[in-house]
């Protein structure tokens, strides 16, 4: 099977795509934790009115050194999870694993820097280009850095993911505990 330079091109996009979407997920876990810590400091000063209430003329009553325990844990796990996920976006632009090439590659933001004009810029495509094998190489290393970043936003995304659970997975526990004792 032959392949040209409009499969590298289609494959280049899919790279991209792959990158926006680990960025999206991220991005969603930043909200999401942000969005619950600032929800877990703004209801501590309410936490009478939440703690203790009626439900069918029952009164139920939590005891407020469990609960700010129990906030506590949840919220060193979001926060945790916030920077976990705020380190995915750090660049590594000059990783041991994206390798620098010794020719300038146009699909590089760094190599198109060093052109002083867009009439520069022309002339070394027009150059460099003309053997395609060239601007396949050229694909080939942008897929794979590309794949490269990839993976460390997604993996990025999976350890922030680890606070969270553990941490509710502590408090269930410590009000599994709580319960049993009867207190």
């Amino acid at each position: 099977m032959k392949t040209n330079k409009d499969d590298y091109k289609y494959y280049l996009s899919l790279m991209h795509d792959q990158v926006k979407y680990a960025e999206t997920k991220n991005t969603a876990v930043i909200l999401f934790s942000g969005a619950f810590v600032i929800g877990l400091l703004n209801s501590s000063y309410s936490m009478e009115k939440l703690l203790n209430f009626n439900i069918f003329g029952y009164s139920v009553t939590f005891d407020y050194k469990i609960f700010a325990q129990c906030s506590f844990v949840l919220f060193v796990g979001f926060f945790l999870s916030i920077i976990i996920s705020l380190i995915s976006f750090l660049p590594k632009t000059n990783s041991r694993y994206l390798e620098s090439l010794k020719t300038k590659n146009i699909l590089f933001f760094d190599s198109n820097t060093e052109f002083k004009s867009g009439s520069e810029l022309k002339i070394y495509f027009d150059n460099r280009y003309r053997i395609e094998s060239c601007l396949i190489l050229d694909y080939c290393n942008q897929i794979r850095n590309l794949s490269i970043i990839a993976k460390r936003k997604y993996k990025y995304f999976r350890y922030s993911l680890y606070p969270i659970f553990i941490s509710f997975f502590i408090v269930i526990i410590v009000l599994i505990i709580r319960f049993l004792q009867g207190d």
